[in-house]
């Protein structure tokens, strides 16, 4: 079975909504990735705008994140972003 690697980049600049790596099941892509996370929490109230690039691996080669979800919790994945891998 063909297995894909999914890798885009997500936006806000309010609380990250943690609950939606579950829901997409993803993983941030680096460790400053954790970090920007990190820092939608304790930072969070300073009106910055973060950026967070996630991935998950699965058999769908048109998967797609769940947009409409993130928006509402007030974050836009860049859909110019998603990137789309085969794995060996």
């Amino acid at each position: 079975m063909k297995r894909y690697a999914h890798v885009f980049a997500i936006s806000g600049n309010s609380t990250f909504p943690v609950d939606m790596l579950r829901y997409d099941n993803c993983r941030p892509l680096h460790e400053g990735d954790s970090a920007t996370i990190e820092a939608s929490f304790t930072k969070a109230g300073d009106g910055k705008r973060r950026v967070v690039y996630v991935r998950t691996i699965n058999n769908v080669r048109t998967w797609q994140p769940t947009v409409g979800r993130w928006k509402s919790l007030g974050w836009r994945v860049d859909l110019d972003s998603i990137a789309v891998a085969e794995l060996p």
